[in-house]
């Protein structure tokens, strides 16, 4: 991982990362405020030389001898001997290793001088320890050494002993606490723990993220970002039915992007998995392309979903499931959308509750449709189902001969990605490119209430019959503009 990936890593985990650093400061302040308080007890002792000699020259080595001994009584007085003469004589509460732990013994360098620190959380018994530690390591240094100061006595060498330079008794003192030390490593604890979790969510997070983990995962580029089908704002309907409706920017940029990359005529809109970003990107891209001028169809081809005409709030009538049965004309079952807006819609807004026919797309069926509609619209827009779940992606996508991906960022995983695109592609669909919803990205405008109710859908609603607006009854199809044919732009896209 280079610095750009740290980077990219601490930016989608840094709520983990401070709240971990933020935990551990926590804990560290927590230690330091209710661990008990320590008292600390200190005493002096010096090795000496029992008969150094009149000899200057003896003296002299008697004190170096001193010296090699202090260096070697600073680690016995730590010894088992020791530590169990003094827990028998005090009847301490504590275990060899216990009280070891709690006796320092240190020599400086050339000198006789033995000094010992005794920590307890009882100042008394501290004071106490350092008191009889003195008389007890003396008692096991003579013991260790009488046969050496036998022998120093029969043979000149001098006798060894160890003596208390503070006899009087040593009040015990208060160990600093610090606290902000405790504070300080345990911010660095947690952040050291928020810093490794979130180097391990990166390396084992195959989700897509961005337009850098889409790179990776495939070959196709992201040609938009758009706000992602989650919580919705309503937004109140336009006074003028004249006025241009506020599309959201981001789906505008996605339509111009999909125009440059070739994207024309008939293209499917699809994802790897159902979660209504379909409908809701079809929708937004759909209203964008019309508002820039061209004549729009909206087909929603899931026929297991009547997520689209909610988005557009569609009241029930006929839909594809009808004009594909035959049982209502393809002028009616079009309805135009919004008065002004060349948009017109053909999605099923009624569910299916297992009452009528059941309807399998048939990719002639669906040829000839989308050829039919092409006459119609300079631009199809199919809203198909998911790749991965549904086996109706495949026939949608070949008759469009084009594809749009929409990735659910934080969602789809980046496996899921590319055996969509290599699904697609294996159908001889072309893959033009993905668009990224994000549902942090901005708030899902709510299409529904842009759309203003004509007298027709009023009628509809109390009848609840099939179309709302007779295309073929009141108006001609719409003419292609600069006498241009649907044929002449659908063909070149479809199989």
């Amino acid at each position: 991982m280079d610095l750009r990936a740290y980077f990219r890593m601490f930016l989608r985990h840094w709520v983990a990362i401070v709240l971990l650093a933020a935990l551990g400061a926590a804990g560290g302040a927590a230690v330091a405020w209710l661990k008990d308080p320590s008292y600390a007890a200190k005493t002096e002792m010096i090795v000496t030389v029992g008969n150094p000699g009149s000899d200057l020259a003896q003296a002299y080595q008697g004190a170096l001898f001193a010296e090699e001994r202090a260096q070697s009584y600073s680690t016995l007085i730590t010894s088992e001997q020791v530590l169990e003469a003094l827990i028998d004589e005090l009847g301490l509460p504590y275990s060899v290793d216990t009280l070891r732990s709690r006796i320092t013994a240190s020599n400086p360098a050339s000198t006789a001088i033995i000094k010992v620190t005794v920590e307890d959380r009882s100042a008394q018994r501290a004071t106490e320890i350092a008191e009889s530690i003195g008389p007890v390591f003396a008692d096991v240094v003579v013991a260790t050494d009488d046969t050496d100061n036998a022998t120093g006595a029969a043979g000149g060498h001098p006798d060894v002993g160890v003596e208390a330079l503070q006899p009087e008794r040593a009040p015990a003192q208060l160990v600093p606490q610090h606290r902000a030390l405790d504070v300080v490593l345990g911010l660095v604890v947690g952040l050291v723990l928020g810093i490794g979790w979130a180097v391990i969510r990166e390396i084992t997070d195959r989700r897509v993220h961005d337009a850098e983990d889409v790179a990776r995962a495939s070959d196709i580029p992201v040609l938009g970002v758009v706000p992602g089908a989650g919580e919705r704002r309503r937004k109140a309907a336009p006074q003028d039915a004249r006025r241009s409706l506020p599309v959201v920017e981001d789906y505008r940029l996605a339509a111009v992007s999909l125009r440059s990359a070739g994207a024309g005529g008939v293209y499917a809109v699809t994802a790897p998995r159902d979660g209504g970003e379909v409908a809701t990107t079809a929708v937004g891209i759909a209203i964008a392309v019309a508002q820039g001028g061209d004549s729009v169809i909206l087909v929603d081809t899931d026929l297991h979903s009547t997520r689209l005409a909610k988005a557009l709030g569609l009241p029930g009538a006929a839909g594809l499931k009808d004009a594909l049965n035959g049982r209502v004309a393809l002028d009616r079952a079009l309805r135009q959308w919004r008065e002004g807006l060349p948009l017109r819609v053909l999605a099923d807004s009624r569910p299916d509750d297992g009452t009528r026919d059941t309807v399998v797309l048939q990719e002639r069926a669906l040829d000839a449709l989308c050829e039919e509609l092409g006459h119609r619209a300079d631009v199809v827009v199919l809203a198909a189902p998911p790749v991965l779940t549904r086996a109706d992606a495949a026939v949608v996508a070949r008759v469009a001969g084009q594809a749009l991906i929409v990735i659910r960022a934080k969602v789809t995983r980046g496996d899921e990605l590319d055996a969509s695109v290599l699904s697609l592609r294996a159908h001889g669909v072309t893959v033009v490119g993905a668009v990224l919803s994000d549902p942090a990205r901005r708030t899902t405008p709510n299409w529904s209430a842009h759309r203003e109710q004509t007298p027709t859908d009023a009628h509809e609603g109390r009848r609840s019959a099939s179309p709302v607006t007779s295309l073929g009854a009141d108006r001609s199809p719409a003419e292609p503009r600069d006498g241009r044919h649907g044929d002449h732009l659908a063909s070149p896209t479809r199989r």
